[in-house]
This record gives C-alpha cells, sequence and structure tokens, in this order.
C-alpha cells in the first residue's frame, strides 16, 4: 500500500511540475524579448515580478508568482543558466513586498527568518542559496523542495484514500518530530510557531519537508515582538491565541494538531472566520486520553492527547518525549 500511496504522490508532484514547465516555457519567451529583473532594470511591483528573469551568483531564473502574504511575495525560480559549475536547480525567492519594505519591524523580523533558513545543516529543511535585494526589497532564497502539500493530501480524498493517510500518518509525523528535534536542540532553540498542513510538503518517497519559517525565531536571542509574528489561525496554540509569549510547546500542540487532522481527515479547528478560529483555541478544554480509540492504540491516542493540551505544562515538554511516544 505504501508503493501505491508514493506512485499517487508522484503523479500529482509530476502533475504540478507539468504545469510549472508549461509556465516557464511561457517565461522563456517573454525573456527572449528583454523582460529581466535586476537591480539596474526595475520593475512595478504591482507586476509582481513574474515573467521576469532574476539573476543571482547561482544563475538566472525565470520567476513565476507562487504565493503572498501580508508582508511578503514568493517566487519559483525555474533556472534558465546554471551557476559556474553549470549546475541547474530551481530555487525559491521569499521577498518582502515593497509596500512593507519600509516597516523596520517587518525587515528586522525577516532578516531573522532569512538567518535561521541560512543555518539550517539538515537534509530534509530548506538548503540556502543567496540573499540581498531584488527591485530594493530584500529576499532570501533556497533549493525548490519537490512534494505535494499535505492539505492537498488530506483535501483530495479521491486520489488519497483516508485510510492510506492514516496509515503512513505516524511516519510522516515521525520524520516531522525529528526536523524540530534538530532545530529545537541543535540551533539554539529555534522555534516555527506556524506548522500546519500548508507549511508540510509530502514527496514521492514519503519523504516529508517543512517549510513556512515567517512565525519563525531563535529562542536565544529574543528580538521585539517576536510573538506577533502569526500566520495561520486554525493552527493556533491556546497560548498564540491568548496573545501569551510561546515556545518549542506551540511547535509541539501544532504537531498535535497535523497528527489529528491525518488521522481523522477532519480538520481540528472547523470554524470559518478567523476571529472564531482564535477564540476556538484560545478556550480550548483538554481533550480525553481515549479520543483517538479505535484509530491508534490507547497509548498513542495518550500522548496525542497531551501533545495538544491548552496548558503549556500539562503538555508533553518536548519533542524527544514525542518521538518516544511513537
Amino acid at each position: 500500500m505504501a508503493h501505491w500511496f508514493a506512485s499517487i504522490v508522484h503523479r500529482e508532484a509530476m502533475r504540478v511540475k507539468h504545469i510549472k514547465g508549461f509556465l516557464t516555457a511561457g517565461i522563456n519567451k517573454l525573456a527572449a524579448i528583454g523582460g529581466r529583473a535586476s537591480l539596474e532594470e526595475p520593475l512595478d511591483d504591482s507586476e509582481l515580478l513574474s515573467g521576469s528573469i532574476f539573476t543571482a551568483s547561482s544563475g538566472e531564473y525565470a520567476l513565476r508568482l507562487y504565493s503572498e502574504s501580508r508582508h511578503c511575495q514568493t517566487f519559483i525560480g525555474e533556472p534558465v543558466s546554471g551557476d559556474f559549475n553549470g549546475e541547474l536547480f530551481p530555487i525559491v525567492i521569499k521577498r518582502i513586498k515593497a509596500s512593507c519594505g519600509g516597516d523596520k519591524a517587518i525587515q528586522e523580523h525577516f532578516k531573522q527568518e532569512m538567518s535561521i533558513v541560512r543555518d539550517f545543516l539538515h537534509p530534509q529543511l530548506p538548503r540556502y542559496v543567496a540573499h540581498g535585494k531584488l527591485e530594493g526589497q530584500y529576499y532570501y532564497s533556497y533549493r525548490y523542495i519537490e512534494g505535494v502539500p499535505l492539505k492537498q493530501v488530506i483535501e483530495k480524498k479521491n486520489l488519497y484514500p483516508p485510510e492510506l493517510v492514516a496509515e503512513v500518518a505516524p511516519g510522516v509525523v515521525a520524520q516531522l518530530l525529528q526536523q524540530l528535534h534538530y532545530m529545537h536542540e541543535h540551533m539554539g532553540c529555534v522555534v516555527h510557531g506556524n506548522i500546519g498542513l500548508r507549511s508540510i510538503l509530502l514527496s514521492q518517497s514519503q519523504s516529508v519537508g517543512l517549510l513556512e519559517f515567517g512565525s519563525a525565531y531563535r529562542k536565544d536571542r529574543v528580538i521585539d515582538d517576536d510573538y506577533r509574528w502569526l500566520a495561520d489561525a486554525r493552527y493556533y496554540s491556546p497560548e498564540q491565541a491568548r496573545g501569551e509569549a510561546w515556545d518549542e510547546r506551540s511547535d509541539i500542540y501544532q504537531v498535535g494538531v497535523v497528527f489529528y487532522e491525518l488521522l481523522t481527515g477532519n480538520a481540528w479547528n472547523k470554524h470559518a472566520k478567523q476571529k472564531e478560529e482564535i477564540a476556538f483555541a484560545a478556550n480550548l478544554n483538554p481533550v480525553e486520553k481515549d479520543f483517538l480509540e479505535g484509530i491508534v492504540s490507547p497509548a498513542l491516542s495518550c500522548s496525542i492527547a497531551l501533545m495538544l493540551h491548552p496548558d503549556q505544562s500539562e503538555r508533553i515538554q518536548t519533542v524527544a518525549e514525542c518521538l518516544d511516544a511513537l
């Protein structure tokens, strides 16, 4: 069954790659008539730089807008030419929006995010490429990671049967916990703070990639307002929802939410409006230790219930303890 599941993931990844290649062909046509992005030839920011060529030390890349948040834009860069070694690889470029570029707090937090990604030395975490300014705004880049977002795995039940997703869930969560163990224990305690189905990729080989470090901070050097950089309210820990200081135990809570959603196929926080999502997390009550009885073993159900405990002091305290439970 695991082989069949891998073939489905591979097919979806190839479908995305085919679409990406089709778009890149169009981008290359634009490049041929002179569409380029560099510090010397600025583009209007409303163009979002899509369809232009970005030149970096690692080569030239055709840019395609991938996503936007309140403060940042993320582009996929398809290689047009390689570096001095002739190596070709796609990259992800994350850039501060021009409308936010003058905000010093955003700049400082973005630089911290960049420094965290730059320091990763884990095979499943993003591999830093470069940083600088693109059209006057700070950016950093890392190698593109192939995979399907877990959100898609949960939503496309015709492609990914829930019972099969539940079967691979412990292995997926174990890999996620191992990456967090590296961040918590070997990087001076880097806290992620925004773990959810959208921020986790699953590859054909069932390798897990953790992304979305816009809420991350270094616990040993907290800067002003570090705790306010929150993203997806559906995965807020209770302490995040209450506007309190949060640490690595929020990561543990969020992994518990992801584990629950993979096992059951259901959303943990089912509310539609952000205000309601935040209220749900802020006023959460403990779940019964046997709440996943019949899906997992009693011991694992108890461990997940403790990961989801609304009181930080009652929650499982370390990722190492979570890994022991698995």
